[in-house]
């Protein structure tokens, strides 16, 4: 059974796990917060999640930090993305939470309240995929030993409507003279005319093997040839 006790003006409480008395400050001088702070400490232990003071008092937004500066380190090229999916939509929503005291229901509101703003599953999922990478580098760090489950929405997103030859060159036609070998070249590709037709370079040509080639890091699968 835990209680509360004064040190001077601030309250501290006192709780148990596995028989071992753990007492904590509430870092407050009003009764009201140490006892909110004893009830989440002992509805951890009731749940068997093994938190430190310090764990308990993580939040999210913490969390989401470390994630904008795992994408910077590794230059992820979906940086600015992330960085407006946090301060538009995670943040405003789950930002204070504390770390420890997530859980999937909560994830869910998230989830029906982003669908009631007209966001699509894809949009969500990636906002959910940032929160899961928050919890994942918080565990792989050791500042918390335990991740709620964060369930991903069925993506309804397959492309349709792919132009057939005779269509493609009808369009080809209305199209700038200048515009139409880089629009001729994506389709034969499949390239990504913006991010991986448009900057490539005379030393990624080779004319014996009749082949090019996209460097590490222009295109999702890191690496990737065409062959004639």
């Amino acid at each position: 059974m835990g209680s509360l006790y004064l040190r001077g003006e601030t309250w501290w409480i006192k709780y148990y796990r596995n028989g071992r008395a753990m007492r904590e400050s509430s870092k407050s001088s009003r009764e009201s917060d140490a006892k909110r702070l004893l009830a989440i400490r002992e509805g951890d232990v009731a749940r068997g999640l093994p938190i430190t003071p310090r764990q308990g008092r993580l939040t999210i937004s913490e969390l989401l930090e470390d994630v904008k500066i795992d994408y910077q380190v590794n230059r992820r090229k979906t940086y600015r993305d992330l960085e407006v999916r946090c301060r538009l939509h995670l943040l405003p929503f789950f930002g204070k939470y504390r770390a420890c005291n997530l859980t999937t229901d909560e994830v869910r509101a998230y989830i029906r309240k982003r669908q009631t703003e007209g966001a699509s599953n894809a949009s969500i999922n990636r906002e959910l995929a940032a929160l899961k990478r928050a919890f994942t580098l918080a565990s792989q760090a050791g500042k918390l030993l335990w991740r709620p489950y964060i369930p991903m929405l069925q993506e309804d997103n397959v492309r349709q409507g792919f132009f057939e030859l005779p269509q493609f060159l009808i369009v080809l036609n209305h199209l700038a003279k200048h515009v139409q070998p880089v629009i001729r070249f994506a389709y034969v590709t499949g390239w990504r005319s913006i991010s991986e037709v448009l900057p490539l370079r005379w030393d990624q040509v080779d004319f014996q093997a009749q082949t090019l080639r996209l460097e590490p890091g222009t295109t999702k699968n890191k690496r990737r040839e065409f062959s004639r």
